[in-house]
């Protein structure tokens, strides 16, 4: 009599195992007896173009996830906007980047400074004393040659523009000797000199002389790209921080709904116990509300830890210590139509690597064109000019009065001409230069391929993330509706024998829309990196956050 009530209770779900087996087998058989032809293929892949299937501009999770809810002590609102303008203010990492183009303006300085007037001055005395070899050294019966003299000269020097050297000094001196022929005795002297040396082929004119200032705006340039990208990527970081913290706290809400909706359930079987709930059921969902609970820790951490590392990207002092970052800033759910023709044209206009690219290309040319003017001979005009004045008795400002009054100035005008045998080293260097700059064009070629990919890329992945929160929203709603009904039928079924398993169905019922709503979040969340990661791409992300770096 046991064995066959027993029976009549484990029918149903033998039935019921019979029946699942033969559904799930039925598609196997079918799926490996024939494969799908390419226009069904084709079918199946056009369906999936993008469709605004949902409307909703908030769902219920958004306004708890935008609220204070005590995880610490001090709630701090913040929105993006908010926190670039923070991060641009306390991020350590942005100030290491920031200055390496202000490094770079010093050598700018310095290439200038070449062109500086500088100041010299030397002086010197010299005390001799030598034994004389020859009787016209110092005449009569002298065996040495006794010389005590002290010379001084100070002036300017200047390189000009178009490569020439330039150079006034005033010299003074004194000067006296045992010598018989020296006349007068303690001289005084003095002499006002001009100099000047011009190249007239190697070394000659302003775009030769002025290169290296010209090379070093271009690293400057090229260092402001590379700021803009250092800048860009941190903060896409940033902005990443911010969507992964709602994405948590978005976590949190809807397992916070799910442990809600299983502590009701379990009240309500406690409270119909004694009438039609079993001990199957209330232990299962005990066992499904504890392990809820468990979710909820884990979720609560998560959230912590994503405040945390929002906070390392930024450095600000009013996001450190007990305080609860809630964000304001609602995700945007609408299709951005974008154009893969368009964005490219974008990229190649703003990308900073495709600037960089060519600003080095510039530079190459520069360094070719150098070399090329380097293979010229030195050829020099050197022009010299000078008055001078001579007194006795140690008057050394006399001499220098005479040197404006007496005489004449004197002058030389002469060439110099160099010109290394076979220009060995001059044909190294051009030669190297311009294999440079045929690298560097290769390199530009690179840099607009690449960037073509990942405009590409980042716009297919725009168009596919959208598609995917369509087909998450309809996933969510399937889970809706599979659990409404789940759980009208465990209600109507709690008094009989189905209602352990109809209420095992019912949680996991549950914990699939919980899952669902947070795959659709993310999804959401998706979409909207992919938003922010096609303006880095084409970019454009700074003109976007009005940042002017």
């Amino acid at each position: 009599m046991i064995e066959s009530e027993t029976m009549k209770l484990r029918s149903p779900n033998l039935v019921r195992r019979l029946v699942t087996a033969l559904f799930v087998l039925l598609p196997g058989v079918s799926l490996f007896a024939q494969q799908p032809d390419p226009a069904t293929i084709q079918a199946i892949l056009n369906s999936t173009s993008i469709k605004a299937d949902y409307q909703p501009a908030t769902f219920w999770w958004d306004e708890t996830s935008t609220q204070a809810i005590g995880l610490d002590s001090h709630p701090v609102y913040v929105d993006i906007n908010r926190l670039v303008e923070l991060a641009l203010a306390n991020s350590a990492q942005i100030q290491v980047y920031s200055q390496v183009p202000l490094i770079r303006e010093t050598a700018q300085q310095q290439a200038l400074a070449g062109f500086d007037w500088v100041h010299f001055a030397e002086t010197m005395w010299n005390d001799t004393s030598d034994p004389v070899g020859s009787s016209l050294t110092v005449g009569g019966a002298g065996t040495r040659y006794l010389n005590n003299e002290w010379t001084a000269k100070a002036g300017l020097r200047k390189r000009t523009w178009s490569g020439g050297e330039l150079e006034l000094s005033q010299g003074l001196g004194w000067q006296d000797t045992n010598s018989n022929f020296f006349i007068p005795n303690d001289q005084g002297t003095a002499r006002l000199a001009l100099n000047f040396t011009q190249p007239l082929m190697r070394g000659r004119g302003q775009a030769y002389n002025q290169s290296l200032i010209v090379l070093a705006c271009i690293d400057v340039n090229t260092a402001n790209e590379e700021f803009k990208r250092q800048l860009q990527a941190h903060l896409l970081e940033v902005v990443r921080g911010y969507w992964a913290l709602y994405l948590e706290r978005a976590n949190l809400a809807q397992k916070v709904a799910l442990f809600v909706k299983t502590q009701s359930l379990v009240e309500e079987l406690t409270a119909r116990q004694h009438i039609d709930a079993g001990t199957a059921q209330l232990s299962s969902a005990r066992a499904a509300l504890e392990a809820r609970r468990s979710d909820l820790v884990r979720a609560r951490t998560a959230v912590e830890n994503a405040e945390t590392r929002l906070r390392s990207l930024i450095n600000a002092p009013e996001l450190e210590g007990a305080v609860e970052l809630v964000p304001q800033q609602l995700p945007l759910r609408e299709l951005l139509e974008t154009s893969t023709l368009a964005e490219v044209v974008t990229a190649v206009v703003h990308r900073p690597e495709i600037n960089a690219a060519m600003q080095e290309i510039k530079a190459g040319c520069i360094r070719e064109n150098i070399a090329c003017h380097e293979m010229m001979p030195m050829l020099n005009l050197v022009t010299r000019s000078y008055v001078a004045g001579l007194q006795g008795n140690s008057d050394v400002f006399g001499a220098w009065s005479d040197q404006f009054s007496e005489g004449q100035p004197s002058y030389a005008v002469g060439l110099q001409y160099e010109l290394p045998v076979g220009r060995r080293a001059a044909r190294a260097n051009l030669h190297r230069r311009q294999i440079e700059v045929r690298q560097l064009q290769e390199q530009y070629r690179t840099a607009l391929e690449n960037v073509k990919a990942e405009v590409e890329v980042a716009v297919r992945e725009l168009q596919t993330s959208y598609q995917e929160t369509q087909a998450r929203y309809r996933s969510m709603e399937a889970a809706q509706n599979e659990a409404e009904t789940l759980d009208a039928r465990w209600r109507k079924s709690a008094d009989d024998g189905s209602g352990a398993l109809n209420l095992q169905a019912l949680l996991q019922a549950q914990e699939r829309l919980t899952e669902s709503e947070f795959e659709f979040t993310k999804a959401v969340l998706t979409y909207n990196l992919s938003l922010i990661n096609l303006q880095k791409t084409n970019g454009t992300m700074l003109e976007a956050q009005s940042i002017n770096h």
